[in-house]
This record gives C-alpha cells, sequence and structure tokens, in this order.
C-alpha cells in the first residue's frame, strides 16, 4: 500500500514537512482571516490580554449575576497564556493566531502517524493515510480557521506527546519518558479538561494488549494518580472540584436520551461532511426512537464484523472504537450547554480527536477486506485526501466574517442567539435595516423561551438577551436618525433591568440631541441615584442642567467630580 509514496516516510523531517505543508495547503487562505467571535471575545476584548504575570493567568475566574450557574466556567490558564504571548508577538493582526493554528494541526499530524506505528496500530502506508486525512478532512475546519479552537490542537498535541512517552517510558531503557509522560498529562489538564479521558484510552489499550508481551498497569495506573493529585490539589489551592465540569442543569435523562443523536450526527458529518456549519445543535425534547433503533441496527454489524476478523485487527479495530468514544464521551451530551431552550451544541470541534479512532478503525477494517481491496487501496487513499483538500479549502471561507459565519448556520437551523450575532455582525458593516431584521427575529425567539421556561434563573438569562437586543436596536435606530423608536428600544430595555445606568445614560443623549434637557435630566437624576459616583453620569446632568439654566447645580457636580478624581 502506497509504496510510491514512500519517500515521504523515508525520515522523520521529511514527514513534518509533509504534513505542514499539507496543513498550509488544505488551511492556508484561512491566514488573512479576521478575528470571528470568540476569537473577539478571548483575545481583542480580553482586558487583560497584555497582562503576563502569573497571578493574573492562574486566578480562576469568577462569574456573578442570576445566570453565573448556568454558565460554564472552565479553568484552562495555560490557553489564557497562551493568547497573551502570541499577542505580545503578533498584537491584533490575526494572520499570526491562524499561522499557528495551521502549522499546529500539521505538527499533530505528524505525531500522530508517530503514534499509529509506535503503538502498532497500523503499518507506516496505513499510518500516513489516517494522519493525512485527518488533517485535510473537512471537519476540522472549526478547530483549525477559527483561531480560539486552539485549544483542540494543544490539547492533541499535549496527548499525542504524552502517549508518546508512556510507550518510550514502558520500554526497558525508557529512562525518565514516564516521568515526562506525567508532566504532559497535568499539563494537559491546564489546556482543557478533556485531558482526563487520556488515561482511559491508554487503559484500554493496555487492555487489549496491542503493544504485546507484558500489560504495564502499574505504569498505566500512574497517570491515573497523578490525575487524582492534580484534582485534589486544584480543589484545595483554587477551590474548584471536577464535579463542577459536569454541572449543566439537571435535565440528564433528556441528554442521555438524545445521546444517540448526537452519535450519528458525528458520524455524518465525518463520514459525510456536507452542511458543515458553526452552532450545530440538537433538541434534546425531539423525539429520539429512531436514533435508538439505527444505533441498535450499527451495534449489531459492528459487533459482528468485528468478531469476524483476525486477532490483531480485531484490537485494533476495537481500540479505534474505543478511542472515539472515550474522547467524545466528555462532549456527548455531558457537558456542552443547553444552548437555547431545550438545544445542547454539538459543535463540529468535538470531534477534532475522535475522528482519530473512526479512521484508524475504518482503515483497518478496509485493509482486512482482501487482496482487492489491497490493490485499489492505494489509488482509493490518495484520492479520498485530494477530495477532501478543496471541501476543506471551501469550509474555510464561511470562517472569512462573522456575516458569513452566522448566515451559513442560518441556511440549517434557526436560532435566537445566532439571529442576534449576525444581527450585531450587519450593524458593525453598517447594514442598519438588515441588523433590525435579524434582531427583531432574535427577540421574538428569546421572547418565547422566557415565556415558557418555569425556572425564574433561566427566564432572567433570556431577559438578558433580550435586554442586549433591545439596547441593539436602539443603536441602529440612532444611526438612521429614527429618535422615536431608539426611544421605545431603550425603554424596552429599562423596563426589563432598571438598575442599568448605562441604559440611562444612552437615553439621556437622545433625549440630550433632540433638545429635551427636562426629560434628559430626569433620566440621569434616576442614574446618580443608582450610582452617585458614576463620572458620566454626572457629566451628562451638569449639561442639562446648565441647559435647563441650573448653574449652581451643574457647578456643584462639577465640584464633586473634581474632588472625587483626587480621592
Amino acid at each position: 500500500m502506497m509504496q510510491p509514496l514512500g519517500f515521504i516516510t523515508r525520515t522523520p523531517w521529511v514527514t513534518g514537512c509533509f504534513f505542514l505543508l499539507l496543513a498550509l495547503i488544505a488551511y492556508g487562505n484561512a491566514i488573512h482571516h479576521p478575528f470571528v467571535h470568540d476569537d473577539v471575545v478571548f483575545i481583542l476584548n480580553n482586558p487583560h490580554i497584555r497582562d503576563l504575570s502569573p497571578a493574573s493567568v492562574f486566578q480562576p475566574k469568577i462569574i456573578e449575576g442570576p445566570a453565573a450557574g448556568l454558565i460554564n466556567v472552565y479553568y484552562r490558564p495555560l490557553i489564557e497564556l497562551y493568547y497573551r504571548l502570541v499577542f505580545a508577538v503578533f498584537g491584533s493582526n490575526a494572520w499570526g493566531f491562524h499561522l499557528i493554528n495551521i502549522l499546529l494541526h500539521g505538527m499533530n499530524g505528524f505525531l500522530l502517524y508517530r503514534l499509529l506505528g509506535r503503538a502498532r496500530l497500523l503499518p507506516p502506508e496505513g499510518a500516513l493515510f489516517v494522519a493525512a486525512l485527518f488533517v485535510v478532512h473537512p471537519v476540522q475546519t472549526e478547530a483549525v480557521a477559527c483561531i480560539s479552537g486552539i485549544s483542540n490542537l494543544l490539547l492533541l498535541t499535549v496527548m499525542l506527546g504524552c502517549f508518546l512517552c508512556y510507550l518510550r517510558g514502558s520500554e526497558p531503557d525508557g529512562g525518565g519518558a514516564l516521568a515526562v509522560s506525567v508532566g504532559l498529562l497535568l499539563t494537559g489538564c491546564l489546556i482543557k479538561e478533556q485531558m482526563i479521558v487520556l488515561p482511559v484510552v491508554i487503559l484500554l489499550y493496555e487492555g487489549l494488549n496491542l503493544a504485546g508481551g507484558q500489560r504495564r498497569w502499574g505504569k498505566c495506573l500512574t497517570l491515573f494518580g497523578a490525575l487524582a493529585v492534580y484534582f485534589l490539589l486544584r480543589r484545595a489551592l483554587l477551590g474548584m472540584a471536577v464535579t463542577g465540569i459536569f454541572d449543566s442543569r439537571g435535565e440528564y435523562l433528556l441528554r442521555f436520551l438524545a445521546i444517540p443523536r448526537s452519535l450519528l450526527t458525528y458520524l455524518q458529518i465525518i463520514l459525510w461532511p456536507a452542511g458543515l456549519h458553526y452552532y450545530r445543535s440538537l433538541d434534546v425534547l425531539q423525539t429520539n426512537t429512531w436514533a435508538w433503533a439505527v444505533a441498535a441496527v450499527l451495534l449489531v454489524i459492528v459487533t459482528a464484523v468485528i468478531r469476524r476478523m483476525p486477532s490483531e485487527p480485531r484490537r485494533v479495530m476495537l481500540f479505534g472504537a474505543g478511542w472515539f468514544i472515550i474522547t467524545l464521551l466528555p462532549m456527548l451530551n455531558i457537558v456542552p450547554l443547553v444552548n437555547e431552550y431545550s438545544t445542547i451544541l454539538n459543535f463540529e470541534h468535538f470531534v477534532y480527536i475522535p475522528v482519530i479512532g473512526l479512521l484508524t478503525a475504518l482503515t483497518v477494517f478496509v485493509r482486512e477486506r482482501g487482496a482487492a481491496a489491497a490493490r485499489i487501496l492505494p489509488a482509493a487513499a490518495v484520492g479520498l485526501v485530494l477530495v477532501n483538500v478543496p471541501l476543506t479549502w471551501r469550509q474555510n471561507t464561511f470562517w472569512r466574517s462573522e456575516t458569513a459565519l452566522f448566515t451559513r448556520t442560518l441556511r440549517f437551523q434557526e436560532s435566537g442567539r445566532v439571529r442576534m450575532l449576525l444581527g450585531k455582525a450587519l450593524y458593525f458593516q453598517r447594514d442598519y435595516p438588515a441588523a433590525i431584521n435579524e434582531y427583531h427575529k432574535a427577540l421574538a425567539i428569546m421572547k418565547d423561551y422566557a415565556g415558557k421556561t418555569p425556572l425564574p434563573a433561566v427566564r432572567e438569562f433570556y431577559r438578558g438577551f433580550m435586554k442586549g437586543i433591545y439596547f441593539d436596536l436602539a443603536h441602529c435606530h440612532e444611526a438612521l436618525q429614527n429618535p422615536g423608536t431608539a426611544i421605545t428600544m431603550y425603554d424596552q430595555a429599562l423596563a426589563i433591568d432598571p438598575r442599568d445606568i448605562v441604559l440611562y445614560n444612552n437615553l439621556a443623549v437622545v433625549y440630550i440631541k433632540e433638545k429635551n434637557f427636562t426629560a434628559a435630566a430626569g433620566l440621569l437624576e434616576k442614574a446618580l441615584g443608582l450610582d452617585p459616583a458614576s463620572p458620566l453620569t454626572r457629566q451628562n446632568l451638569a449639561y442639562c442642567y446648565v441647559q435647563l439654566g441650573r448653574r449652581a447645580e451643574a457647578d456643584a457636580l462639577f465640584r464633586s467630580e473634581r474632588v472625587s478624581d483626587y480621592e
């Protein structure tokens, strides 16, 4: 198989360069894309992006308010450190972040090739095919073309390095490789919580005895011991428990019943990557009967196929299937939040790592189909890789802007949050009529959610979205010189949150522009009552007092402002 491509595997340097080049070819058109969506939040709008102090990087983030329990707070200090270091080098130039993503993805392809061979899972040509297809598969676009997908890329780098060091440390002359493996395991936990599944994968590897000889249970258990120590220390030092990662509003039965649908969705986008899009979601209230039936039939077929295979390929197929399920398990309807009302997120980047197991198992299956399959496999493998490159290239283009990204999502599913995000993107493009249209659609959906939920905290969560939509609608109407409608929108937002001084100030400015200083002053007096120390409120109110001939009151505000500046 693939003997004509044997030169690629001649030396590690040549193989490594091949994977880097392959990644650049498949994702090169994403290098000049801007920061999009989460990239803006984590990098451009990060108030601490220039702070490299350890206290700032490693301090857990605290979210307060009525919706705090509904928001996943992850502890990923090394990702935070990565953003800050890269920002220190490239600043707000997105191309540097994109280039690192692409090169790291290519390096992951090389490390995967090395692992598949070192672990005796596939021969060199089979490992080359699996790693190459992993690199160019369109489903990887969400992890690679999106800058904030770096958490998946870095995690896999550390996972593969950890596994390779474990294999090296299990050899008689392994030296300190096992200690390095433990260090990488703990490093991975500081990148992304999904790292906790790797010892389970290695346990499966040992259980199937894929390395041959005596099983190394003790060294495998060393990894579990290191994990236990890490989480005990994390709880003691930071007050953070691993159980907090899995807190997700209590509808676990519905999530469990929807697992077959999620699995079938992931299998579909891997085996037939059509209709890929961001914010992929699944409604847990929809019927799951058909999905359980299909999953049961597939399980019977796969079990029958595996049982008929010779011992060694059977064990590799079992390991591939196990890798797929184990690495997907944390994302399989357990951790992902409810996105909107009864829908949970099935992001495509969730399969960035699991896809490795599925591709490995399928490659073993095809290789065992006999001599005829072996003859056509090299050409078929090369062809499959080449076909996927333009598909991935096209998929990258949807990350060129937030408008393109969210417009594509709405082609496949309705979403209030995506409508809202598209409205914001259109607003920044100054397409105010289109933005208003999207905002009103989002508002109708959020009102429906808030009206249906019986839980007060969840209702406030959606009302918070509604307040933000009214706020943005007011801005759109201000830009279109519609002050009356802008005032109505601000009033609606204030009805939801009558303690938001920003809303009072913005609404007062609209009245000031309309020369209605009395109405503006009334609003600002309310805002000052909520926050007497607000400089913005004091300045705006003093201006209104001057316009109303109440100079003594204006002077008092200005004097108070100057005094507070020095206090």
